[in-house]
């Protein structure tokens, strides 16, 4: 009877893990669902196998797990932040993530031979979706494109199947190049497949109009060349056809032009500010930063972030603070630089930045923490696994993905938290097809 109900649990697993990739369409409920799943299944196979050792010899992960359970307890109480008490304690599912699919890998391969021929067609559908939303500004079932410009009179940023969450980009450059890569090294391995595959993808994100999406998918491509030497001379290639994307994309459409040109070089350069003196211009880094940081609401949210952690930075503000504390932070910024940020006193739901969100509402212990669950399974991991190949490219998109060089989502939101944790523990998944 317990080896039946094993069998299931395991093949309940399976197919809630394929269907990830395409779970993020339908939005963070769905999510939610899945991962609660998954940790329940973890533990009912445990308990019913009586796999107890399985503890004892992932003794320091689960006792890192322990101590963010006793941190978070303690961190919500001192900061007196009991209406996120139980978001804090229920962010575990996450972390447990890379642990379960570790344990699952015993008992269940995946043929992602098969399995990444389905992702690839799944992804070019959305890809399709999106070319015709950019040719038509309207997608195949009737959404629009997003945040319209009514001084340049075109839409900026283009969603797709995503409608009014402007998040194809980062579901492009993270899961949509993880079932690329899933392609390319499981199946023939031929590489103009996978130059033709990533100048498509490459293309799509740039479409998007979302430029830290751009980023995340360029740093990828950079750390796969850096990591993976049979990889260069391809990987040289496609930084080529890029640079032919963009400049022809740039010089082709007003919306591209604005996005990553025009509105960039703005805020770096603040064109309101002109000299015929070149001495004026030695510093030209110093004044582009200075622009970020005082013009843009980016910069006023980093200030804000720093500020908290400056005056907590052993354990932060508590979980979800940011939202909450940041308005007593007005202060750090005059009615001008609010004015041209275009926002009243500093505030968001997160600071914008991956590290600073971390800092700022769990100081450095709570990055500590962070950190150590992302080394230690990189490290596992790659000691596990004989397709080296597969869990360096996933590295490398994870790299490029979470690169604090850019604005970014909100690190504890199910959203990033799903792509970032699920990227991490894919890291440690079978494969039936060997490299």
């Amino acid at each position: 009877m317990s080896i039946k109900l094993n069998q299931r649990l395991e093949n309940f697993f399976y197919y809630i893990v394929i269907l990830l990739p395409i779970s993020f369409i339908f939005g963070s409920a769905i999510l939610n669902i899945s991962i609660v799943f998954l940790n329940i299944i973890f533990f009912t196979h445990i308990i019913i196998s009586k796999n107890f050792d399985y503890f004892k010899y992932n003794r320091i992960y689960f006792i890192f797990l322990l101590i963010f359970l006793i941190f978070q307890i303690l961190n919500n109480i001192f900061n007196e932040n009991f209406d996120y008490f139980d978001k804090s304690i229920f962010y575990l599912r996450f972390l447990l993530l890379p642990l379960i699919f570790k344990y699952f890998s015993t008992f269940v391969q995946f043929n992602f031979s098969r399995i990444s021929k389905i992702y690839i067609i799944i992804l070019f559908i959305i890809i399709f979706d999106l070319f015709y939303q950019y040719t038509f500004d309207v997608n195949l079932i009737g959404y629009k494109p997003g945040l319209f410009n009514q001084a340049e009179n075109l839409y900026e940023r283009y969603s797709g199947i995503f409608n009014d969450e402007l998040i194809m980009g980062s579901y492009l450059s993270s899961i949509g190049f993880f079932i690329i890569a899933l392609y390319y090294l499981f199946n023939n391995q031929k590489n103009y497949i996978f130059l033709i595959l990533l100048g498509i993808l490459f293309l799509s994100v740039f479409l998007t109009g979302e430029r830290s999406s751009l980023i995340n998918f360029l740093m990828s491509i950079f750390f796969i060349f850096l990591f993976i030497k049979n990889l260069r001379k391809p990987l040289l290639l496609i930084s080529s056809i890029i640079v032919v994307i963009v400049t022809i994309g740039i010089n082709l459409s007003d919306q591209l032009k604005l996005r990553y040109l025009n509105y960039p070089l703005n805020v770096l350069t603040n064109y309101a500010y002109q000299s015929d003196n070149k001495k004026d211009n030695v510093f030209i880094f110093e004044k582009g930063y200075a622009n970020f940081m005082n013009n843009t609401h980016w910069g006023m949210h980093y200030k804000t972030a720093a500020k908290m952690f400056t005056e907590k930075p052993i354990s932060g503000h508590g979980f979800k603070q940011f939202r909450i504390k940041c308005k007593n932070y007005s202060f750090l910024f005059d009615q001008d630089q609010l004015n041209r940020a275009g926002i009243q006193d500093g505030c968001s739901s997160h600071p914008h930045h991956y590290i600073l969100e971390i800092l700022s509402e769990q100081g450095l212990f709570g990055l500590i923490i962070f950190l150590f669950f992302v080394i230690h399974t990189i490290k596992d991991s790659l000691r596990l696994t004989k397709n080296r190949a597969y869990v360096l490219i996933l590295f490398s998109i994870i790299i490029g993905y979470m690169l604090p060089l850019k604005p970014s989502g909100s690190i504890i939101s199910t959203w990033f938290s799903s792509v970032f944790w699920l990227m991490l523990s894919f890291s440690y998944i079978k494969s039936k097809n060997q490299l």
